[in-house]
């Protein structure tokens, strides 16, 4: 078959209403009553179309969004919940992929964010401490407890490897008391 009789089936085609031709990219696609764009061109038409909306009215779109935001506050956040309840392994594989891509550049921001912040950063961890002294003592407590022979060969291998630097304080100690009671 040669191009000119294949021009002829397709153009014969499209005169019994079997195919026809897009008006913008001139693809052929199946013949549908009052169609004149292929798929892409229609959608890509209605895209610009509702690029050309979105700014001009971009405020007005946002605020719209906000007030729903706002409204829904209760809706939005379950949906989020269950979002992530289902893709949670998933949200956590690309958070370490950008973390394992970017460490550099998350650590400089980091960094630059607690030399800028310090006294707001301690001010926090000072208000925390005050508010969760206790429960923090009850569970350092509890966990002693739970595992005194872990915590005790700690502190005796601590002892062993720091010997003489514990003798100096306990000698120091020693002798700020005796000081003391003279």
């Amino acid at each position: 078959m040669t191009e000119e009789e294949f021009n002829e089936i397709i153009f014969q085609k499209i005169m019994d209403k079997e195919l026809t031709i897009c008006e913008t990219c001139d693809n052929i696609f199946d013949y549908v009553p009052q169609k004149m764009f292929c798929d892409e061109c229609q959608r890509e038409k209605i895209n610009a179309r509702q690029r050309k909306y979105h700014e001009k009215y971009r405020e007005k779109i946002l605020a719209r969004k906000r007030k729903y935001r706002e409204k829904n506050r209760e809706k939005m956040n379950a949906g989020k919940r269950k979002y992530y309840a289902e893709n949670h392994e998933k949200i956590n594989a690309k958070g370490r992929k950008y973390y394992a891509e970017n460490r550099e550049k998350i650590s400089a921001r980091h960094r630059k964010y607690r030399e800028e912040n310090r006294e707001k950063i301690n001010a926090k961890a000072r208000k925390y401490y005050a508010e969760n002294l206790e429960k923090m003592r009850a569970k350092a407590r509890k966990y002693y407890e739970k595992n005194l022979e872990k915590m005790r060969a700690k502190g005796r291998k601590y002892y062993a490897e720091n010997r003489e630097k514990m003798r100096t304080k306990d000698r120091a100690r020693y002798h700020a008391k005796k000081k003391t009671s003279n």
